[in-house]
C-alpha cells in the first residue's frame, strides 16, 4: 500500500503475519490480496471492474487520522469509532494531492463508507470525487435536485450533468463506488450498480480530482467512516 500524504512507510506485520502500516500514530487498514477487511473488499471490487488499475490506498477517517487533518471544515460526526463530516463551509479535499489527472479520462475507482445527509429543504450532502470549489464526480443528496432519491452528477465548476438517479435515500451507512474505465463512470451502493454516466456527457468534468466531502448544513447526519482509492500508479 502507498504511502499517505507523504509520511514515512513504516511495514510492519499483525499476529496474524498481515503486513500493514504505521507512521506517527496513524494506522490505516491493510490491502492484501485475499483478505478481508472492508479495504481489502473494496481493493479487489476495484481491481475486478479495471483491471488498468495498480495500487489502493486507504484512509480510517477519525479523530487521529491525518485526512481530518487537511480542511479546517471537517469535524468528528460523533459517530461509533470516529468519523468526519462537513461542516457547510466549502468542500473539504481529504488530500493535498490528486491521484487522477483527468476526471473524464484517468482510471478512477472510489469508495466510501459512510452516510449521507436526508434529502430535506435547502439542504445538500456529498461524497465526491473534486476539486476545491466542487468540480468533479458526486453522490448526494439535495432537495433541489430530487427531494426522495440519491443521485449523482458531474460538474465542471460552472455547470452540471444531469442527474442520474441512484435509488430511494435513506440516513443508513452505505459503501458507495466511484468507477470509471475513462468512458464510463459506474455508481455502486453497497455493491449493486445504481447507475451510470458517460464520461462524454455534456457538462462533464475534465478537471484533476480527488476525494472530498460537502453538507451545506452542518449536522450530525452526514458522517464518513472510511475511504479507499485506486489508480493507475507509475
Amino acid at each position: 500500500m502507498g504511502n499517505l500524504l507523504g509520511a514515512v512507510d513504516v511495514r510492519k506485520k499483525d499476529s496474524g503475519g498481515l503486513e500493514y502500516s504505521v507512521d506517527r500514530g496513524v494506522t490505516w487498514a491493510p490491502v492484501s490480496a485475499g483478505g478481508s477487511t472492508w479495504f481489502d473488499v473494496e481493493a479487489a471490487a476495484h481491481v475486478a471492474a479495471i483491471p488498468q488499475l495498480t495500487e489502493s490506498v486507504a484512509l480510517q477517517l477519525g479523530p487521529a487520522n491525518v485526512g481530518e487533518l487537511i480542511g479546517a471544515n471537517l469535524a468528528d460526526a460523533g459517530k461509533e469509532g470516529g468519523a468526519i463530516k462537513s461542516t457547510g463551509t466549502a468542500w473539504a479535499l481529504l488530500m493535498r494531492t490528486f491521484p487522477w489527472q483527468a476526471a473524464n479520462t484517468s482510471k478512477i475507482a472510489c469508495s466510501f463508507r459512510g452516510i449521507l445527509g436526508a434529502p430535506v429543504t435547502t439542504k445538500q450532502s456529498d461524497f465526491g470525487l473534486v476539486r476545491s470549489d466542487g468540480a468533479g464526480i458526486q453522490i448526494a443528496t439535495n432537495f433541489d435536485t430530487n427531494n426522495t432519491q440519491f443521485f449523482a452528477q458531474g460538474y465542471t465548476g460552472a455547470a452540471l450533468t444531469a442527474p442520474v438517479l441512484l435509488g430511494v435515500a435513506d440516513t443508513l451507512v452505505h459503501t458507495w463506488r466511484i468507477l470509471s474505465d475513462g468512458a464510463t463512470v459506474t455508481f455502486q451502493k453497497d455493491g449493486v450498480t445504481v447507475g451510470t454516466l458517460a464520461t462524454n456527457a455534456v457538462n462533464f468534468p475534465t478537471n484533476a480530482i480527488c476525494p472530498g466531502i460537502f453538507d451545506n448544513v452542518p449536522g450530525t447526519a452526514q458522517g464518513l467512516y472510511k475511504v479507499l482509492y485506486s489508480f493507475v500508479g507509475t
